[in-house]
């Protein structure tokens, strides 16, 4: 990854974090977040919320399109006959103001309800009611208008609300996401340091190879599967010959015979490992993963290796090599000599 690509998802993961502060903060408009979410919409290359949110911005239109989004934070107020709001979210914002004024202004005139002595079975009722008896026709009026109107500015407000959670849900989950990565790929380059000053020292030949492999890879070339597997084997023996160099002899360990030699590299890593991690449970683990990856890259026919594969197994001898380094604390002892075991 080069630095522009760093910058770029540097950039975005602030961008995130911002408008999830925003929106939980109330830092912003709901005009300036929705704003904020389409520009990171278009950073993120999120194609489906960007749409989205460019209805929002510029209002809807009578198209199977449009109307899938409409369902989105149900604009609707009849979707059967086609009515709702297609309005873009600002003439939303604005319309919530202005029928929050209006419900502010409105005056019902003073009235008497009382219940007719000539019908005492005469039903009166308040706000709302369908058989209002002894109310003015104005005060009628005025009652019917506000009902419409707390109806309207209800609905209004579930549309925002909706709108704000999806710009929310977003901006998390895009976060999240980078965040993520952003540590996947600080732990891989930790260990890509640790392995590179190995080989270095023990197979530099490999090490020059590796970019150009890795592009190979990337780039779908076939032929760089047989080439990546061999770097894997030679990554794996160039890092037993750094920590656990061969010797032409045979260890014995609690009843069990170890040769050393050169191409004993599987045998040589156990050792280390046993020698210098505490923790059985976790030799194991290393030790399987370690000799599955070795079996795998070192079979004799890479034809049923897939790209995907290659490409996994590659980053994997990276990592596997890189936690044996860093879970591994050996004793002092004379660098590059093996210590013996009993």
């Amino acid at each position: 990854m080069n630095d522009n690509e760093m910058s770029l998802i540097k950039h975005r993961l602030g961008l995130a974090k911002e408008l999830v502060d925003d929106i939980e903060l109330s830092h912003l408009p709901p005009d300036q977040l929705l704003l904020k979410a389409y520009r990171l919409a278009r950073l993120s290359e999120a194609i489906e919320i960007r749409t989205w949110l460019y209805f929002e911005l510029n209002g809807y239109t009578d198209t199977e399109e449009a109307r899938k989004y409409m369902d989105r934070v149900w604009r609707w107020t009849d979707k059967a006959k086609n009515l709702g709001w297609w309005v873009p979210f600002a003439a939303i914002n604005s319309s919530i103001s202005t029928i929050q004024v209006q419900i502010q202004q409105l005056h019902v005139p003073d009235v008497h309800l009382s219940v007719s002595s000539a019908n005492p079975h005469e039903f009166v009722t308040g706000f709302g009611g369908a058989n209002v008896a002894g109310i003015s026709a104005p005060a009628s009026a005025v009652l019917a208008r506000l009902q419409e109107l707390t109806t309207s500015v209800s609905t209004l407000n579930s549309i925002r609300s909706r709108v704000l959670m999806g710009i929310h849900a977003f901006a998390t989950e895009t976060y999240y996401q980078l965040a993520f990565s952003g540590i996947a790929e600080s732990i891989f380059q930790q260990h890509r340091t640790i392995i590179d000053t190995l080989l270095r020292e023990k197979a530099s030949d490999v090490l020059e190879k590796i970019p150009a492999i890795n592009d190979r890879l990337v780039s779908g070339d076939l032929e760089a599967i047989s080439q990546a597997m061999n770097s894997c084997r030679r990554m794996i023996k160039a890092f037993a010959d750094a920590v656990y160099p061969p010797k032409e002899e045979i260890i014995l360990v609690d009843g069990q015979q170890y040769q050393i030699g050169s191409d004993k590299v599987l045998n040589r890593i156990t050792l280390y490992l046993r020698d210098n991690l505490s923790s059985e449970t976790r030799r194991e683990r290393l030790n399987k993963t370690i000799r599955l990856i070795h079996d795998r890259s070192s079979a004799g026919s890479h034809s049923d290796i897939t790209l995907d594969e290659a490409r996994s197994l590659f980053l994997q001898t990276y990592i596997i090599l890189g936690e044996i380094v860093q879970a591994t604390k050996p004793k002092e002892q004379v660098k590059g000599e093996p210590k013996k075991s009993a």
